[in-house]
């Protein structure tokens, strides 16, 4: 009888377990979808007031945000590639550490083809254009997050009691 009771409580502890880290997946997209957007604006900010190179921009946005992955990847890879490469190259490995979708790699890596390439106003505007899809993006996963993370968190629990029902 104790083993039974011991079973079902690991059961229904591990599904919930399973249940609150597929929630906290959505939450961290939305969260570094934040943080990017905070990046890019850092790096408006830099572009518009001082006169340093896109590798040292990357390299002090990474060092004021939380979250450096992609900023601080594309600012150490090898320099024998053009910025744009290395921006998708930074966008396409750490993609799965910050739980981003295929479509917003898709829309951070379009930022990559005007960095370092035009003038001021050109990268500004190309900044803008990628924060605006970048917040459209946010609010989706704010809404995702909202409705589907107590469904997976109550569908965790659900199903382990629905297994300890079924075992015993």
């Amino acid at each position: 009888m104790i083993y039974k009771i011991i079973g079902s409580v690991l059961i229904i502890s591990g599904t919930t377990v399973y249940g609150l880290s597929r929630a906290l997946l959505l939450y961290k997209r939305y969260k570094n979808l934040l943080k990017i957007s905070s990046g890019l604006t850092i790096m408006e900010n830099e572009i518009n007031f001082t006169c340093d190179c896109m590798d040292n921009i990357l390299s002090r946005i990474s060092s004021i945000i939380e979250m450096n992955e992609i900023f601080y990847t594309a600012s150490v890879m090898s320099h024998d590639i053009t910025l744009n490469q290395r921006w998708k190259a930074a966008v396409q490995k750490d993609s799965g550490s910050l739980k981003l979708t295929k479509h917003d790699c898709e829309i951070i890596s379009l930022l990559g083809a005007e960095l370092g390439m035009t003038d001021r106003s050109g990268q500004i505007k190309n900044i803008n254009h990628i924060k605006a899809l970048i917040d459209i993006q946010t609010t989706e996963a704010k809404e995702e997050y909202d409705k589907q993370s107590k469904m997976i968190r109550g569908l965790g629990i659900t199903a382990g009691i629905f297994i300890v029902i079924m075992l015993v």
